[in-house]
C-alpha cells in the first residue's frame, strides 16, 4: 500500500502538528469538524486566548511510498524512511491513517499512480502481493509504458529477498503470476463466464499484464544505481532517496 508524503502543518503556539491526537486536531483534519486539541470548537471560535483559524483547502500529496506491509512488519525500513524524510522537512501520512473507515482502497491506489514520484520498496512480499502490484502497474502505464518516463516517477529500494538482478529471476516472476491468470483462466472457462463478476473479470485481465510486463518493469527498476545495502540508506539517512525525489520532483515540474 502507499504512503503519503506532504508538506509540514504549521503549529500554533502551545501546539505541534500532533502525531498522538492527530484525529482530535482541526488543523491536521482539514474540513473534518473534529474540533482542536480534543475539544468540539469551530473555526472562528476560541481556545485559551486562540482563534481556531478556517479549514484550508486539501493538500495534494506530491510523494507516495509504495510497500508490501507484511514485509514491513519483518523489516520496519519504511518506518525509518518516513522518519528520516519527516527530520528533512517532508511530513508523511500513512494510509493506514490517511483513509477513514468506509473508503476505497482502489481510490486511494488510483490517486497513487497519479503523483509525481513514487518510492518503491521491492521485496518478495512486494512481487506476491496483487494490491502492490496494481499500484506499481498502474505507475508504469501512466508513463506509457516507456522505461525513461517510468524512471523519472519511481525511486526503487531494491530489498535482498526481492531477486530481480538477472533475467532468470525477472522471468521467475513473471511466471508466478502467469500461473495464477492461468488458474483463475481455468475457473472461468469450466463454468463459462456468466459466473464473473465485473470487478473480478477486471482483476482477471489486470494480472495478465502483470506477467506480459512485470519483467520489464523490474529490469527497469534493477538498472537504477541505489544501494542495495540493507543498513546503507538509514546510515545516510536516507539521503540519496531524498536527492533522488528532488530529482523526480523537478522534472514533474518542468514537464507540468
Amino acid at each position: 500500500m502507499g504512503i503519503r508524503l506532504r508538506q509540514p502543518v504549521p503549529a500554533l503556539p502551545g501546539h505541534h502538528p500532533c502525531p498522538v491526537s492527530r484525529i482530535n486536531c482541526y488543523l491536521c483534519n482539514g474540513n473534518r469538524p473534529f474540533g482542536w486539541a480534543g475539544s468540539s470548537a469551530l473555526p472562528g471560535q476560541s481556545i485559551g486566548g486562540l482563534t481556531i483559524p478556517p479549514a484550508a483547502g486539501p493538500v495534494e500529496p506530491e510523494v507516495y511510498v509504495s510497500y508490501a506491509w507484511a514485509g514491513e512488519r519483518q523489516d520496519p525500513l519504511v518506518g525509518e524512511l518516513c522518519d528520516a524524510l519527516a527530520k528533512q522537512g517532508l511530513y508523511i501520512g500513512r494510509d493506514s491513517t490517511d483513509q477513514q473507515p468506509g473508503d476505497r482502497i482502489s481510490y486511494y491506489m488510483g490517486r497513487l499512480s497519479e503523483v509525481r514520484c513514487v518510492v518503491v520498496v521491492l521485496s518478495e512480499a512486494y512481487l506476491r502481493s496483487e494490491f502492490c502490484m496494481t499500484e506499481l502497474y498502474h505507475v508504469y502505464a501512466k508513463a506509457r509504458h516507456q522505461d525513461d518516463e517510468f524512471l523519472r516517477r519511481i525511486v526503487p529500494l531494491v530489498q535482498d529477498d526481492a531477486r530481480i538482478g538477472t533475467p532468470h529471476e525477472r522471468i521467475a516472476h513473471a511466471v508466478y503470476w502467469k500461473d495464477e491468470h492461468d488458474r483463475l483462466d481455468s475457473l472461468i472457462r469450466e463454468p463459462g463466464g456468466e459466473v464473473v463478476g465485473v470487478e473480478d473479470f477486471r482483476r482477471f485481465k489486470l494480472i495478465g499484464e502483470f506477467f506480459r510486463h512485470v519483467g520489464d518493469i523490474l529490469a527497469y527498476a534493477n538498472g537504477v544505481l541505489v544501494s542495495r545495502d540493507r543498513p546503507s540508506p538509514s546510515r545516510e539517512g536516507f539521503a540519496l532517496v531524498k536527492k533522488l525525489i528532488d530529482q523526480a520532483l523537478a522534472y514533474a515540474g518542468k514537464s507540468v
